[in-house]
């Protein structure tokens, strides 16, 4: 784990054995933020837990650009617009993209392996439409499903 930035934005003392503390953290995936929280408490001689968690931020994803659940339900139901993120555009934001031709898309909707490109890592494999069909890995001179998008 590592500790990219913590951020302390109020200290308060409401009891004179109660320290409470509003702080903001970065960090790698696998950070036990409550954990950081007990040993904070243990260093301070008060022990230490959490009142409140949230997370804002997942690898590319940022609260900032959410929408409510509300407002994203309604997105879904009327096929886009704010909220709403398509599988492929997901898929294409967090993998690289792999472009496939409609025969290996569906091979792999068939469960069948394809070509391999040579390039390591999971790719999202976008068939000529757009779908996103598979998030696919190389493994020797095939590359196969690791997780697959079957059609609506």
């Amino acid at each position: 784990m590592t500790i990219h930035r913590l951020d302390v934005h109020r200290i308060e003392r409401p009891t004179p054995d109660l320290v409470d503390v509003d702080v903001t953290v970065t960090c790698t995936a696998g950070t036990y933020i409550r954990a950081i929280a007990r040993d904070a408490g243990a260093a301070l001689g008060v022990g230490g837990h959490l009142t409140a968690l949230r997370r804002t931020a997942s690898g590319p994803f940022a609260v900032e650009r959410a929408a409510t659940v509300e407002d994203a339900g309604a997105s879904l139901l009327a096929g886009g617009g704010a909220g709403f993120l398509p599988l492929a555009e997901a898929g294409a934001t967090v993998f690289p993209v792999r472009a496939l031709t409609a025969d290996e898309a569906r091979a792999l909707g068939y469960g069948q392996r394809i070509p391999a490109t040579g390039v390591p890592g999971q790719h999202a494999a976008v068939d000529p439409d757009g779908r996103l069909v598979a998030l696919v890995e190389d493994s020797g001179t095939t590359a196969r499903v690791t997780v697959g998008f079957p059609p609506p």
